[in-house]
């Protein structure tokens, strides 16, 4: 994926994610979910240059990795994360 700036309304640099790449990509067989991690890693990051080019605190989900969250395959008998998520912010001052 090529990165392209452009110049915002405001004189700021803004990152054009969608602008196509000139080198081939290298193929990643998808994970368990289906989805391809490439396209999953893309998706994030272009939600997380939205957020900024809106002025907003940039965030991510993330599922919860705790007990109150996971749950139990019996076909593959298999422990997994359930469908619990949870936002963090780049700009946390909580901590």
């Amino acid at each position: 994926m090529a990165k392209k700036e452009n110049e915002a309304k405001s004189g700021q640099k803004v990152l054009d994610l969608d602008a196509k790449s000139e080198s081939p990509t290298k193929q990643v067989s998808n994970n368990k979910n289906g989805n391809n991690p490439i396209e999953e890693l893309e998706s994030l990051g272009k939600s997380v240059v939205s957020d900024i080019n809106k002025g907003q605190n940039p965030r991510i989900e993330l599922s919860v990795r705790g007990l109150s969250n996971v749950v139990y395959d019996k076909e593959s008998k298999t422990l997994g994360l359930g469908e619990k998520t949870a936002q963090r912010f780049f700009f946390n001052v909580a901590h």
